[in-house]
């Protein structure tokens, strides 16, 4: 399910060219291939820029980070936050980290021992 030519361009202007894909053969990778579109945001302003698009042309959307995927109603935008994997802070006195979604544990964790500090997930 091909997204209007328009409506992918406006897409693309906001993540680029190479973070927006609606072809069948890479969505299949994903999970199905009746999905709008797959789109690679970076940060918050890109999410929140994809979002305003989708609401502005009704379309439905869907983010996804490291778990699990569920079920997509067709024409669904897949957003894949795989790009937004940056740990933001760790607040040693407070004890607490701000992280993108696609921060895994052990990502955090490797970040953690090397200041000493633990977690459990």
């Amino acid at each position: 399910m091909a997204l209007d030519k328009d409506i992918y361009s406006a897409f693309a202007d906001v993540v680029g060219e190479e973070n927006i894909c609606d072809d069948p053969v890479m969505m299949a990778a994903y999970f199905k291939t009746d999905l709008g579109a797959v789109i690679m945001p970076k940060d918050t302003a890109e999410v929140q820029a994809v979002v305003r698009l989708c609401n502005k042309f009704k379309l439905q959307f869907r983010p996804i980070s490291t778990g699990w995927t569920g079920v997509f109603v067709p024409g669904t935008i897949m957003l894949d936050l795989r790009r937004m994997n940056r740990i933001i802070e760790i607040n040693e006195d407070n004890m607490y980290a701000v992280c993108e979604p696609y921060v895994t544990s052990a990502q955090l964790q490797a970040e953690l021992f090397k200041r000493g500090l633990n977690t459990n997930m």
